[in-house]
């Protein structure tokens, strides 16, 4: 699994790494936030599937985008896709990559067959969308909307204390975490995915992780009303990262949506367990 990259229209490098076999249906994964082109299945399960993973601007080894959008990210996919020779392909995103993919489908309705979202954040400059989510995000949301000064500056000091100690970072959390999510960071396998990709989506500082914050608690730049390809929604009930409400919302908006929801299921333990069969799910749709 090697590091990749194209230079876009712009100049700026775009990095992926790919997972599953060459010659499987093409499956765009956008990380999480934080995250990095790292993020793939721990457990290395046999599929069909050939997944790709780029890092989003400022993450891992893609060049910065100041001022970047939601909707903007279709046109990087879109070059990407151009330079893998993939005229269609399938989408899916993970919890802060969720509207992301979303924005593929809005923006390229020609190229998108369907689009995955696991665990995925809605609009969250809808107030209703706020409720249950656990404090840290909520805190992180005042800040995206009122001082995303302070935001940036508080990202940046997170990405200097997860670069030093990267495990001891991202434990410090662990007592706070749903026992599902509790029970997946203590597989060997899963943990050490999660702190590599994390390690690494902290390379060039914490800027990328304000922006995605910053938009995601901004008026969405596309509208997933207009979005005509399957789209398939997967959320756990225990989720507190990313409450229940954020895919009940977004499966009411989509038109033709299915939704599964996952009972005694959380964050972590829905993006672990459950991004491969989506993934699989996704590429039987034509």
């Amino acid at each position: 699994m090697d590091d990749r990259s194209i230079t876009l229209s712009d100049g700026r490098r775009l990095a992926w790494r790919e997972y599953g076999p060459a010659g499987g249906t093409p499956v765009f994964l956008f990380h999480g936030t934080p995250g990095c082109r790292l993020d793939h299945d721990p457990f290395e399960r046999p599929t069909a599937v050939r997944t790709i993973v780029p890092d989003r601007p400022g993450f891992g080894l893609s060049d910065p985008l100041p001022g970047r959008t939601l909707g903007g990210w279709a046109d990087d996919v879109a070059q990407l896709a151009d330079a893998l020779d993939l005229e269609r392909f399938h989408v899916a995103g993970i919890s802060g990559g969720g509207p992301y993919a979303l924005a593929c489908a809005a923006r390229l309705p020609s190229r998108v067959i369907a689009v995955g979202v696991i665990c995925g954040v809605g609009p969250l400059h809808r107030d209703e969308l706020r409720a249950g989510m656990n404090e840290q995000n909520t805190a992180m949301d005042d800040l995206a909307r009122n001082a995303p000064d302070m935001l940036r500056e508080i990202c940046r000091t997170i990405a200097t204390e997860a670069s030093a100690d990267i495990r001891t970072f991202f434990r410090a959390g662990y007592d706070g975490l749903v026992e599902p999510d509790k029970a997946v960071i203590d597989i060997p396998a899963a943990e050490e995915m999660l702190l590599a990709s994390g390690l690494e989506a902290f390379r060039q500082g914490g800027d990328a992780f304000a922006d995605d914050l910053i938009i995601h608690s901004s008026p969405w730049d596309i509208d997933p009303a207009t979005i005509s390809c399957p789209v398939l929604f997967v959320h756990g009930t225990l989720d507190r990262n990313v409450p229940l409400s954020h895919a009940e919302y977004l499966a009411g908006v989509v038109p033709g949506a299915q939704f599964d929801v996952l009972e005694d299921e959380g964050h972590l333990s829905v993006a672990i367990h459950h991004s491969v069969p989506l993934a699989e799910r996704l590429a039987a749709i034509a």
